[in-house]
């Protein structure tokens, strides 16, 4: 976890992802800001994904434009480095960086090229929920999961699985969802 702004700075190591790691990015996550004037996002991809450990996934969240400062020419030759060297060395070491635009002042073209040159997704988050849903297609596609299909709102699980994951998406408005046991037993979510 990065954050960047006129400078990148990791606000969580990189680490295995052990329990303790997972508990720690959680408890650090309520120092993430974006108190930063500038969005040096070429540094960013830099720092996190071109230093050791090479490559890897990331998912790059930015609410603003390339910008390092008022100078129009010294921002438009970083859009041109992030472009033409910086994204063919992210490819060069397998890097694959997802984006997200998180307003609509946010530089969608670029953040859309990175994505693209990298074999990532661009996505636009417009709300909170819209982010939820990105991080998890996101996760979806980086672990492959076994899954059972859903038909007609019903889907079964056989004797075999031990545990699973029910995550659904509804209005406020919308009848609580139940899951009916074999024994005809219904539980809600509480």
């Amino acid at each position: 976890v990065w954050l960047f702004g006129h400078e990148s700075e990791p606000l969580v190591p990189f680490s295995e992802a052990t329990s303790h790691f997972k508990d720690e990015a959680i408890r650090k996550s309520s120092s993430i800001h974006s108190k930063g004037m500038l969005t040096d996002i070429g540094g960013a991809l830099e720092a996190a994904m071109l230093q050791p450990p090479l490559g890897g996934k990331a998912i790059l969240l930015s609410d603003g434009m390339v910008d390092l400062g008022p100078d129009a020419s010294l921002n438009a030759a970083e859009e041109a480095r992030i472009e033409h060297r910086i994204i063919p060395q992210l490819k060069g070491v397998g890097a694959e960086v997802h984006t997200v635009a998180l307003s609509a002042n946010a530089d969608k073209d670029m953040l859309s090229t990175i994505a693209m040159g990298t074999g990532g997704l661009f996505e636009t988050a417009r709300t909170p929920e819209d982010l939820t849903r990105i991080f998890l297609r996101l996760f979806d596609d980086a672990v492959i999961q076994d899954r059972l299909p859903l038909e007609e709102g019903r889907f079964l699980v056989d004797s075999s699985v031990k545990e699973f994951t029910l995550l659904t998406f509804h209005s406020e408005q919308a009848t609580p969802i139940q899951i009916q046991a074999p024994s005809d037993t219904y539980y809600l979510k509480s």
